[in-house]
């Protein structure tokens, strides 16, 4: 019998301390959680963190000391018979553990739910600022490939009008497809390829056998991505920084090397006399690139050729 008793006494021991701790517990858990909440509407933003913590420390410390301070003058009034002191240090212990703990998991899901939001905040700008760059570029080819066609063509009728006639129809398809590219971040050098037939028709109407174009791609390579007007943007740069003529014929190759990148090379023989441009074709694929995140573009210069290697990009790899 006194067994039973010593283990009814201790098993009801256990759950009054379990019932005492529970209170408490959920209490400061409650109240510092108020406090919490109300901080983080008060100082919400990432750079406001420091203060903030400090704040809701400070705050949801006093918080526990005022609800341990009330629930102990409570449980000892309820328990005065039982020899319970009014204040209990081990109280105050474990409250202030379970504020820190408290505080700690509420700040730190905060914390990780803004730095969420600031990242993908941050990566929309970012896709708009790119973007909006992006389009800039792109633009940017129009009025300057029209200038230049328009010069190309006003030479042209003054030496023959028929092959003007020929020049303005392949200069509407070229300029169809620039319009079109301009729609696409990406195309293939299949299109590509096809679109600089046309481009090299205006070019050799004017320069004849001054220039010539060699163009070695293996079908293989057909289905691999560049930016749009690529081609078109390094030839024309070739023809206008380079003496085009019966004497110094221009040659220039295009080819994709054993590295899978796109090169357009040409022998180096520059005019004696300053080109007037607007330094976009160059610049303007090396940026493209750049902000698509690809690798960098090659610019090789020796004494005697002129080179630039683009990366190509796979197309099942650009869908994922």
């Amino acid at each position: 019998m006194v067994i039973n008793k010593n283990v009814n006494c201790i098993a009801g021991i256990f759950w009054l301390d379990f019932f005492i701790t529970l209170i408490f517990t959920s209490t400061i858990w409650g109240g510092c959680l108020k406090v919490i909440k109300r901080l983080q509407r008060k100082f919400p933003q990432l750079e406001q963190t420091k203060r903030r913590i400090l704040f809701e420390f400070i705050f949801s410390m006093v918080t526990m000391a005022v609800i341990t301070y009330i629930l102990d003058i409570v449980f000892h009034f309820i328990f005065k018979d039982e020899g319970r002191p009014l204040f209990m240090v081990d109280n105050y212990l474990i409250g202030g553990v379970a504020t820190a703990f408290v505080l700690s998991v509420y700040e730190g899901l905060y914390f990780f739910e803004k730095y969420q939001e600031a990242l993908v905040t941050t990566e929309e700008l970012k896709k708009s600022n790119l973007q909006s760059q992006f389009d800039s570029l792109k633009n940017q080819v129009n009025p300057h490939f029209l200038f230049n066609s328009l010069n190309t063509l006003a030479s042209l009728i003054e030496e023959d009008k028929n092959a003007s006639v020929k020049f303005v129809q392949k200069m509407s398809t070229v300029y169809r497809y620039l319009l079109q590219s301009n729609e696409k971040e990406l195309t293939t050098i299949g299109k590509e390829l096809e679109f600089i037939q046309s481009y090299i028709f205006m070019l050799k109407t004017r320069f004849d056998e001054s220039l010539k174009v060699e163009i070695q791609i293996a079908d293989e390579y057909k289905d691999y991505l560049v930016t749009p007007l690529t081609l078109q943007l390094l030839v024309e740069n070739a023809v206008k920084h380079n003496v085009v003529s019966n004497e110094n014929p221009l040659v220039i190759k295009i080819f994709v090397d054993d590295e899978k990148k796109l090169v357009v090379s040409n022998v180096l023989q520059r005019k004696t006399h300053l080109v007037k441009s607007n330094g976009v074709g160059l610049k303007n694929i090396m940026q493209r690139y750049e902000l698509l995140g690809k690798r960098k573009v090659e610019v090789i210069v020796t004494e005697k050729r002129f080179e630039v290697k683009v990366p190509l990009m796979e197309a099942a790899v650009e869908r994922r």
